[in-house]
């Protein structure tokens, strides 16, 4: 079986009950979009600095905004990209 990545490239950031609302675009291509369930396991942040490691659990997922809940979603910042590979 091969695997696929998926990606979130981050606007806005917004702490929430269950986690973290993520204003901002969804993958290339809704078919390679993350489902619900689906993990995010790193940040490419904007200004090339080092990849971090994460673990966001995808709640919930559109075009235009996500909700995450995990590790490492206080240090999101806007033009990060989230990937992970389901």
């Amino acid at each position: 079986m091969s695997s696929e990545r998926v990606s979130f490239f981050v606007v806005a950031v917004q702490a929430v009950r269950a986690g973290w609302r993520l204003d901002g675009e969804a993958g290339y291509d809704s078919r390679h979009w993350a489902r619900p369930g689906d993990v995010f396991d790193r940040v490419l942040p904007e200004d090339g600095s080092d990849e971090r490691e994460v673990n966001l659990v995808v709640d919930e997922l559109s075009g235009l905004h996500a909700v995450v809940a995990g590790v490492g979603g206080d240090q999101l910042q806007p033009g990060d990209l989230l990937s992970g590979e389901r």
